[in-house]
């Protein structure tokens, strides 16, 4: 187990700024083509610019900007789960592995876990197998844990402030180095989730917010004790994407 050298990517995460911030750019499997190739181009280098922690990406966005990674100097994770809107959202899979994400030149590997539903006891092994393997292999593990369920065709999550703790405790028990949750609804006190959850906690943004909530969250995490944020895929406008990190920065930073 190389848990030093887990520790030691942590710290460089950790200390690079009040807190952390974390770009999934996830989307393209789950979403579809919501935003398309020509335009990624343009907004990738713009994010790689801004004063962030981390950036999430599955293994065909790494592969195909492998060179604007490494020279950015910005730590990125290998994405390996996945499910699409086009069929069931519970049923994630593995699509990438710890030594794709070594390989790779990643620091780690993220997935996400329902939990909450009829697969959740296959989500949770598959953290497990994961963790054990990052673990092993001495990289990071940021886990998205969310609580949710999909019947009738309908996708509802629970964002009470119980489910968002129950969450993040069980991302810390199983292992995860960073876990990120819901912004939880009223009462709304984030000093709560922090009390059960040692690891940094990170909370995620979310495209339905409106400019307000948006502004809320980033007051919200900067009084808070949580560690930090993930962006939505807001930032695909690319028109906005620096205002977007601009913004952030004057707040955390």
């Amino acid at each position: 187990m190389n848990m030093n050298n887990k520790k030691n990517i942590l710290k460089k995460i950790i200390n690079k700024g009040d807190k952390i911030i974390i770009i999934p750019l996830d989307y393209g499997v789950y979403k579809g083509p919501i935003i398309e190739l020509e335009s990624l181009n343009e907004v990738l280098p713009q994010i790689l610019k801004g004063n962030i922690n981390g950036i999430l990406l599955h293994k065909g966005l790494i592969k195909d900007n492998h060179q604007l990674l490494k020279e950015s100097k910005i730590p990125y994770f290998l994405h390996i789960s996945a499910s699409t809107g086009l069929g069931n959202p519970m049923n994630k899979v593995l699509v990438g592995t710890v030594t794709e994400a070594k390989e790779l030149g990643a620091i780690g590997v993220s997935m996400l876990v329902y939990l909450g539903n009829d697969d959740e006891g296959k989500m949770l092994k598959m953290l497990g197998d994961v963790s054990k393997e990052a673990d092993k292999q001495g990289l990071l593990l940021y886990v998205m844990m969310y609580v949710a369920d999909f019947k009738d065709n309908i996708f509802k999550e629970d964002t009470s402030l119980n489910s968002v703790r129950w969450a993040a405790r069980v991302g810390y028990e199983l292992g995860a180095d960073i876990v990120e949750v819901r912004y939880p609804d009223q009462p709304l006190n984030l000093n709560d989730i922090k009390k059960i959850c040692p690891i940094p906690v990170l909370i995620a943004d979310s495209a339905k917010y409106s400019d307000e909530e948006y502004k809320n969250l980033l007051k919200d995490c900067k009084k808070s004790s949580i560690d930090g944020i993930s962006i939505s895929k807001r930032i695909l406008d690319s028109e906005n994407t620096e205002k977007i990190l601009g913004d952030i920065d004057k707040v955390f930073n």
